[in-house]
């Protein structure tokens, strides 16, 4: 080897003594730093003499004198694929067990002066793999006292959960990026947390017929690893999207989410910057936090199933079942609250008392299944032309009460007159009379009650005369 050849591989090699490390350059080791029986041993074979530097290209050869030889198949294997290859800046590693103990075999290609050299690496990372271990309880220790600490909230927040997991595996260096993507319906994919090159996609959705690669995981259930964002292909029009106006290269493993039932319902993609930088052991690591992910998305959704079946029970608690107006309890204790404010900041409240005119003639005359049609049609008149800050709410029979905080007498009478006139035009004519007041804070709430109900009844005889 020329002086060029041993700079540049000499010097990123040479640092671990305990390293097996073979040059090779046209089908010849051109280097080995330590004899072969030495870099066997490390496979569990022990040979009483050296071979013979063609056991690399040709181990089958040699079987018949050791047999043992064949535990160092994977490392030949890799030799010659790595020697065919027509990728010649390649770089892989591989980890493999033997009784206990862990190798690290490393393949990596140099072009000098137009020459193909590849390095071949051979180490004991036994005590490595160890600390990897200690260090993946840590983090599996950490993320389930975080899970379990969240689930027990009684505010709980997926995405909390997600950002503290997100930022064990950063300070472990597992992980820089993440998006953690769930189906929201058949055609959309939801973001529900995701950092990718220091851009927030947290809350973002797109179409499924897309084609990313979030879409090829849960189109196809399949994990995949991508050494290399920028020069891998997907198959069948799937496409690699990256974010920011500067792509760069990134390792990506795809891992899809799944139920009880192995349906896909979304996948997780776990990056991070330059090419091939997870190990098998990250893996195995990431899957552990998939399913840990996969438990908060459950327990989400049997939150918000639970939060919408409590909202439904208190829906109906708080509402008439016929109308749908706020009922009388409701009311009752939202008018005291609101009495007792306006007193208290001496803000304006105008309240409106609303009969439906000759409701007992509608329901002698056509029946009781059509006076219930006009009280469900007034409601809908009246929830149409009111603002979500006022309250509408059933008094007892026909006879119902809406309060406009905040709201001056004439702007409360002008949407009352637009309530009665729509009313009149509608498909089963309708007629109300209605008082209409601003709250009194010198008299009670019950003298306010009676004031305004006396006059709709004013209303109504002014009708008759």
């Amino acid at each position: 080897m020329n002086d060029k050849v041993k700079n540049v591989i000499f010097e990123k090699y040479f640092e671990n003594e305990n390293m097996g490390i073979l040059i090779v350059h046209n089908r010849k080791v051109e280097y080995l730093n330590m004899p072969f029986k030495n870099i066997a041993r490390l496979f569990d074979v022990d040979l009483e003499e050296d071979l013979p530097l063609d056991i690399y290209f040709d181990y089958k050869k040699y079987l018949k004198i050791k047999p043992d030889i064949s535990k160092l198949a994977n490392l030949m294997d890799y030799i010659n694929i790595f020697q065919n290859t027509t990728n010649n800046e390649i770089s892989f590693k591989d980890v493999k067990e033997f009784k206990g103990r862990y190798i690290e075999i490393g393949f990596e290609g140099f072009i000098i002066e137009n020459e193909k050299y590849y390095v071949i690496t051979v180490l004991d990372v036994t005590n490595e793999i160890k600390l990897l271990d200690y260090k993946y309880l840590e983090i599996s220790k950490k993320i389930s006292e975080i899970s379990f600490k969240e689930l027990s909230r009684l505010n709980f927040n997926s995405r909390r959960i997600y950002e503290k997991i997100f930022n064990i595996l950063k300070e472990y260096n597992i992980i820089k990026e993440i998006a953690i993507a769930t189906l929201k319906d058949e055609n959309k994919i939801y973001i529900e947390f995701g950092i990718i090159d220091n851009i927030v996609l947290t809350g973002r959705e797109f179409l499924r017929s897309n084609k990313t690669l979030t879409s090829y995981i849960i189109d196809n259930n399949k994990k995949i690893y991508i050494s290399d964002s920028l020069e891998y292909e997907l198959p069948d029009g799937y496409k690699i999207h990256h974010v920011g106006n500067n792509p760069k290269s990134y390792s990506v493993y795809g891992v899809p989410l799944k139920d009880e039932n192995n349906r896909v319902y979304g996948a997780i993609l776990y990056e991070r910057p330059k090419t091939n930088r997870f190990t098998k052991l990250e893996f195995e690591l990431l899957n552990e936090i998939t399913y840990a992910i996969q438990s908060v998305i459950r327990f989400n959704n049997l939150y918000k199933e639970l939060y919408l079946e409590k909202e439904k029970y208190y829906e109906m608690s708080i509402k008439d079942h016929l109308t749908k107006a706020y009922n009388r309890n409701f009311l009752e204790e939202y008018l005291k609250k609101i009495y007792e404010r306006s007193k208290r900041y001496d803000e304006i409240i105008t309240i409106s008392f609303i009969d439906i005119d000759n409701f007992k003639i509608i329901n002698d005359v056509y029946g009781h299944d059509y006076g219930d049609m006009c009280l469900i049609l007034f409601s809908e008149v009246v929830n149409e032309n009111i603002r979500e800050s006022d309250v509408f709410a059933r008094y007892g029979g026909d006879e119902f009460i809406i309060i406009f905080p905040n709201t001056y007498i004439e702007d409360s009478k002008k949407i009352m007159n637009r309530i009665k006139e729509k009313l009149k035009l509608s498909e089963f004519p309708i007629n109300i009379s209605f008082g209409i007041m601003e709250l009194d804070k010198e008299i009670s709430l019950k003298e306010n009650l009676k004031k305004v109900d006396t006059l709709m009844y004013e209303m109504k005889k002014e009708k008759k005369c």
